[in-house]
Order: structure tokens, then C-alpha cells, then sequence
């Protein structure tokens, strides 16, 4: 993983990249590593207290260390991720930190009530935010290296 000197006096933001063993295109949950990269780069920008630690689903390292992943969880204050299963690892944060979803196509799964991340999240004592983005009419938003996909500014003055 990319594993930063350890600071104690910065909170830590983890952002998820879910990747599968060919990146589709047209699933707006895989993230290419471009566009992660691109990600990665414009919250370290704006959330300047704290350190910004990408996690790949792919990443071996995760994959046979689970210590490794809940250390990294434990130690988070924030977390961005799509919409899907890495978001469950938030079990592992403690209770007060922010967990961000990311949802390029709206259904039942994300609605705060009925999707299992609020419920998660307010079982945890997360604060549970959904950032909303239209996949169909963006033109495939998360392919587009320019675009500001995730609008950090405003959370980053709520931290």
C-alpha cells in the first residue's frame, strides 16, 4: 500500500478505489486509475490536515492482510469511496468520522434509509454523506481526467 510516515498530529482521509480485473468503462463504481489518481490529488489539496492514503481493491497487500486494512480503517477520519462493499469497512473507523459515497446511479441501495451505508454509518456513529453525480447525462464523468467529480471544498470546511 502507499503507506506515508505515520504523523499523529494529521487526521487521516482514506479514498477507495474499487477495481476490477478489467476496468469496464461503463460501470460507474470502478474508478480508473487516472481518474483516482486525479481524485487523490484534489483532496490532498484541500483537506491540508490531513494525509491522504489511497487503497486499491486490488492491492495484494490488502488482500492478505487484514491487520493492515483495519489498521488503516481504524486510524482514518474520513473515508471517499463508491458506492459497494469497501464502504463496510467503516466498522473499523471511530465513531464521529465521515464516510463519503460516491453514487453515479440512484436507486434503492443509496436512500438513507432502505441502503445498508447509512444504516452502517448511523450504527457507527458516522456521518454519512452521498454525493450524488449523474453518470448518464456527465458524459461518463469518472473517465474525464478535468472534471472536479467530487467537489471537496465544502466537506473540507465542515472537518
Amino acid at each position: 500500500p502507499q503507506e506515508p510516515p505515520l504523523d499523529l498530529g494529521k487526521k487521516r482521509l482514506l479514498v477507495l478505489q474499487r477495481h476490477t480485473e478489467l476496468y469496464r468503462a461503463g460501470n460507474w463504481r470502478d474508478w480508473h486509475d487516472d481518474i483516482f489518481a486525479v481524485i487523490c490529488s484534489a483532496l490532498a489539496e484541500v483537506f491540508v490536515n490531513h494525509t491522504v492514503v489511497a487503497i486499491k481493491s486490488d492491492d495484494e497487500n490488502f488482500e492478505n492482510c487484514l491487520e493492515c486494512l483495519i489498521w488503516q480503517f481504524s486510524h482514518a477520519d474520513i473515508i471517499v469511496g463508491a458506492h459497494g462493499a469497501g464502504l463496510t469497512n467503516m466498522i473499523f473507523m471511530p465513531p464521529g468520522s465521515v464516510v463519503v459515497e460516491t453514487v453515479g446511479v440512484w436507486d434503492g441501495r443509496m436512500l438513507p434509509v432502505c441502503g445498508y451505508t447509512g444504516v452502517l454509518c448511523a450504527a457507527n456513529g458516522h456521518h454519512h454523506f452521498i454525493y450524488y453525480y449523474d453518470w448518464e447525462s456527465r458524459n461518463r464523468i469518472l473517465t474525464h481526467p478535468h472534471l472536479d467529480v467530487l467537489q471537496p471544498t465544502k466537506l473540507a470546511k465542515e472537518s
